[in-house]
């Protein structure tokens, strides 16, 4: 509450009061003014007055008066503390939001509204800055202008955007006012404001909509004119226009037409084209909208114009200007008969479509295409969109519709029925004509029978997805030798895909010795000639040699010249190998015959060499004697020789033991008991991994352990500082029967590769002169091939050598 400013000068004006009320009751004592003179001057009424009034203040009215003022005060008291009740209420209640601060900036009071729209609670903000919902959208000269106004003691009044504890944004309209103590100094401020996110949205898009329509307005390609109608009798006469746009003038070529009447800025309009005034008119006072074409003789334009009304008697018309599409259509309709003719001088069918009326002109021809009498399709496009294959609609309707729509080209080729119950294939072409707008008005187009084009490329097709699925790799190359074409056949035959050689030179698949192929096979081509079958070797993409059978055309062009050759390469690697197994299968048997004969002749003068020997060493003296040597070399070397000869009979008589059911584990066991010694000898381990309850086999037990042995005196030999030996058995799948496996796998040295295909052949040997015939794998060949089982090996140069033998179980 305010203090009264009259309270420190009470005194005084109760004192002007009392002497006021003074004279007032001295004056009915103005009798004593008849007294003599000398009495009067001693009574004179002021100074009368002057007396009493004192008496009558200190006695009878100061009481009275400080009762007043007390209770004056109470009542005062007791009004002031209603009033700060009933305000606190309305400040608690109002929707604005209410805080206060202290003269400092630190806030003591917020009202629930400030709670509900900053999302704070009353405890959150007490004692703190308002700079807790300030989200950085003012700079700090927006700031500093308010601390300067509330500073100099007045109010500043601003729209504040604010950052609620959610971290949204709010617009808030505030007024920040300082409150003043008596002395004018500023004790606090307070802040009130109202919420105004919403309204200030609405302004915004309201103002971004209108925006929007004016630029709409403005940029729009047709043209527009606000008008209204002037009317006698009911009966339009004029009109004015009240606002057009930008277009309005570009169309028209007319400028300042605002505020004018339609008879000044086209004088002879009224009589030139009366119709304007009539649909006008008639839509201004109906309010139905109605389109239409007109031209307009004075301007030399055609016009097509929507007019619709605002309200009555005001009119809203919206024009484009159609002059070139008219100029086209006439051209069109003078150049028909032209039209007729040369549709008649081609062979394809050509039809038109008028876009806005939707009829369609079609030539004789396209009836004899489809095979149906003439006039059968009528003038629209309802019966031909039934003959469309079914599986053909939804692209046909899809190609028209871009064409319209984007002006892509349109050429679908579609299959319709014919007259006689058949499909065709259909080259459907077309091209639009566009008003000024781009808006398609017209479209003509030709039909074209494809038909055996289609059948054609069908039969191209079959041939192309044969040859993509042949395993022979066909090749299209040019006549210097550039790849043109790479079937899958050739990816997997040679390992190049089609993207990695197509446009190189076919000569990167030939080996080095044989690079002169390359000019010889062009030399055939180009002379017109085929190779036929032509087996040779090319080069794997991994540089591994393939063995090919070759047959290779050349391909001509049109008109019959040599432009390239046409290659089919089919790998014949497999063919070959079986070829060298028949082959050393025979030489074996040849070599097996020479051995028996050769056997049986050496083996009786052997006998003859080897027995005088053994009886001339019996007769020797037992010391000293100098025969002693010469007959020992003679007996040793009778021996080996009778060993070599034993071996030749034992090659020779392979397929005449006879066999019985074995244990191939036991069997394999038996064998190693000859060899163990010797491979303890040379640090050769044994090691043994052999499949339990394999089958029974019938096989000569013997022969197989002769096979072990052999196998694994050579693996001694390969390893003369040791190694291991490991033999395996298991049951396996041989070309689709049962057959059991038995591998011999050392670390020795390996074999190489020019000598893995001859280790079979009779006689070879890697082993020194004098330790080894050469018989002992040529042998084993045998007597596995003579079970029916087969004999293979894998080899690393200096990781050793893996023998497997597969024998069926039947």
């Amino acid at each position: 509450m305010k203090k009264n400013i009259f309270r420190p000068y009470r005194h005084l004006i109760l004192t002007l009061i009392l002497v006021f009320m003074a004279e007032l009751i001295i004056h009915p004592l103005a009798i004593f003014s008849r007294l003599p003179a000398f009495m009067g001057s001693f009574f004179d009424a002021s100074l009368l007055s002057l007396i009493i009034t004192p008496i009558l203040y200190f006695f009878w009215i100061r009481p009275r008066i400080a009762n007043a003022a007390k209770i004056a005060e109470f009542e005062t008291t007791q009004k002031s503390s209603e009033l700060i009740r009933k305000l606190s209420e309305v400040v608690k209640q109002t929707a604005d939001v209410v805080f206060i601060t202290s003269k400092d900036g630190i806030i003591e009071y917020v009202n629930p509204a400030f709670e509900r729209v900053s999302g704070y609670l009353s405890e959150e903000v007490i004692g703190k800055s308002p700079a807790i919902i300030k989200s950085g959208k003012h700079d700090k000269k927006f700031y500093k202008t308010l601390w300067d106004t509330i500073l100099s003691g007045r109010p500043f009044r601003a729209q504040f955007t604010n950052k609620n504890k959610g971290g949204a944004l709010y617009i808030e309209e505030s007024t920040i006012t300082p409150v003043m103590d008596n002395e004018n100094h500023i004790t606090h401020f307070v802040a009130t404001g109202k919420d105004i996110t919403l309204h200030r949205r609405a302004v915004d898009q309201l103002s971004m909509n209108k925006e929007m329509y004016r630029l709409l307005f403005e940029n729009m390609l047709e043209g527009y004119a606000h008008c209204k109608m002037i009317f006698e009798d009911n009966k339009p006469q004029d009109f004015v226009y009240l606002d057009v746009n930008v277009a309005f003038g570009e169309l028209t070529g007319l400028k300042d037409v605002v505020g004018k009447k339609v008879t000044e800025v086209i004088p002879k309009i009224r009589e030139s084209n009366p119709e304007l005034f009539e649909i006008y008119g008639r839509v201004a006072l109906t309010g139905k909208a109605e389109k239409f074409e007109t031209y307009l003789e004075s301007l030399s334009i055609w016009f097509s114009i929507s007019v619709h009304s605002t309200e009555k008697g005001y009119f809203v018309a919206v024009f484009e200007n159609i002059t070139k599409r008219k100029r086209d259509e006439v051209t069109l309709q003078n150049n028909a008969e032209q039209m007729r003719l040369a549709i008649e001088g081609v062979h394809d069918g050509i039809w038109q479509w008028n876009v806005l009326t939707n009829e369609v002109l079609w030539s004789d021809t396209i009836y004899q295409l489809f095979r149906m009498p003439i006039g059968s399709f009528g003038n629209t496009f309802q019966l031909v969109n039934e003959l469309v294959h079914p599986d053909d609609r939804e692209r046909f309707a899809e190609s028209l519709r871009v064409h319209l729509e984007e002006n892509a080209p349109y050429n679908p080729e579609i299959r319709f029925l014919r007259g006689d119950g058949t499909y065709g294939y259909f080259l459907c072409r077309g091209t639009s004509v566009r008003d000024a707008s781009g808006r398609p008005i017209r479209m003509v187009g030709s039909i074209s029978d494809v038909t055996d084009r289609k059948e054609a490329e069908k039969v191209l097709l079959q041939l192309a997805s044969i040859v993509e699925s042949s395993n022979d790799a066909i090749i299209g190359r040019t006549l210097e030798g550039t790849v043109t074409s790479w079937n899958l056949g050739a990816e997997k035959m040679y390992g190049y895909a089609a993207r990695e050689i197509i446009g190189k030179s076919v000569s990167i698949l030939f080996p080095e010795d044989r690079k002169n192929e390359f000019d010889a096979i062009t030399e055939t081509i180009k002379k017109g000639e085929a190779i036929r079958n032509s087996e040779t070797v090319r080069i794997k993409k991994d540089g591994a040699p393939l063995q090919v059978s070759l047959t290779i055309s050349p391909l001509k062009d049109s008109k019959g010249g040599i432009v390239g050759a046409s290659i089919i390469a089919r790998d014949i690697t497999e063919r070959k190998h079986l070829e060298n197994i028949v082959l050393q299968s025979e030489k074996l048997s040849a070599v097996g015959q020479l051995a028996a004969g050769l056997a049986h002749e050496i083996n009786n003068p052997l006998g003859v060499i080897l027995g005088f020997a053994q009886s001339c060493a019996r007769k020797l003296q037992p010391k000293d004697d100098p025969l002693e040597l010469p007959i020992k070399s003679i007996e040793r070397e009778a021996n080996r020789i009778k060993a070599l000869v034993q071996g030749l009979l034992d090659f020779s008589r392979t397929n005449k033991s006879e066999r019985e059911e074995c244990i191939i584990n036991k069997t394999i066991e038996n064998a190693l008991a000859l060899i163990v010694v010797n491979a303890k000898m040379n640090s050769v381990e044994l090691i043994r991994e052999f499949e339990e309850n394999l089958p029974k086999i019938v096989l000569n037990s013997s022969q197989i352990q002769q096979v072990i042995i052999n196998l694994c005196n050579n693996a001694i030999d390969a390893m003369p500082k040791g190694g291991t030996i490991t033999l395996r058995t298991r049951r396996v799948q041989d070309l689709g029967k049962d057959a059991i496996q038995i591998q011999v796998q050392d670390t020795g040295a390996g074999i190489s590769k020019e000598n893995q295909n001859k280790v079979f052949e009779s006689f070879f040997t890697t082993k020194e002169v004098g330790k080894g015939t050469g018989l002992g794998l040529s042998i084993s060949h045998e007597i596995v091939q003579k079970h029916g089982g087969t004999i293979t090996l894998e080899s690393q140069m200096g990781i050793g050598t893996t023998f497997t033998i597969r024998i069926p179980l039947t």
